[in-house]
């Protein structure tokens, strides 16, 4: 079946992934994008990762955030 039918049905029905090992892969995160709005129109945001610190960028405006308070949010 495909993905255009199980969707028009309302379900979607994913192959399960497959899982790392223990041990597998690391990486270092380093940005995060946030979407704001609907699938017809929003906002986008981001976060990034630069020598250490973190960074929010919103349009023209960049400015340091703090990780801790500010990374984790409902739009990731």
């Amino acid at each position: 079946m495909s993905l255009d039918i199980l969707l028009k049905s309302g379900t979607a029905v994913l192959p399960d992934l497959p899982r790392l090992p223990r041990g597998g892969p690391v990486y270092d995160l380093t940005a995060i994008v946030n979407h704001h709005g609907t699938l017809d129109g929003g906002h986008y945001t981001a976060f990034a990762k630069d020598d250490g610190r973190w960074f929010k960028f919103n349009d023209a405006m960049v400015h340091e955030v703090d990780p801790e308070r500010h990374l984790v949010t409902k739009d990731a």
